[in-house]
C-alpha cells in the first residue's frame, strides 16, 4: 500500500508518498500515476513557480516540500492543491492500494 502524507501551513506545503501500491507488481499503474504527479509537482514548483523546493526520493518513497515565499505564493498554493486533488482522486479510485492522511504539521521534511 502507498501512504500519502501531506500538510500545508502558512510557510510550506509538502507531500510524502511511501510504499508500493501493489496494484499490479512490475506493471503498477497506481504507483506510476502517483510518481508522475509527485515528479510533476517538484518540476513545476521549480520551473513554473520558481519556488524554493526540495525533493528526496528512493525506491518506493518520494518527498516534496515547497516553501511559500514572495510573489509566487498563490501559484505555489494553487499548484500544490491541484496535484493534491489528483492524488486524492487516485486514492478514492484505488482505496485498497492508497491511503491519504493530512498532517497538522510539516511532513517530517523527508525523514
Amino acid at each position: 500500500m502507498t501512504k500519502i502524507l501531506w500538510a500545508e501551513t502558512a510557510d510550506i506545503c509538502c507531500i510524502r508518498a511511501e510504499g508500493h501500491a501493489g496494484y499490479n507488481p512490475g506493471n503498477d499503474i497506481v504507483c506510476a500515476a502517483i510518481s508522475a504527479l509527485m515528479q510533476t509537482l517538484y518540476a513545476a514548483m521549480e520551473s513554473v513557480c520558481h519556488a524554493m523546493v526540495a525533493e528526496r526520493h528512493s525506491d518506493g518513497r518520494m518527498f516534496v516540500v515547497a516553501y511559500k515565499e514572495g510573489a509566487g505564493k498563490r501559484e505555489i498554493e494553487t499548484l500544490f492543491r491541484g496535484i493534491l486533488c489528483g492524488l486524492t482522486l487516485i486514492a478514492e479510485e484505488y482505496a485498497d492500494c492508497v491511503q491519504m492522511e493530512r498532517l497538522m504539521h510539516d511532513c517530517g521534511r523527508g525523514q
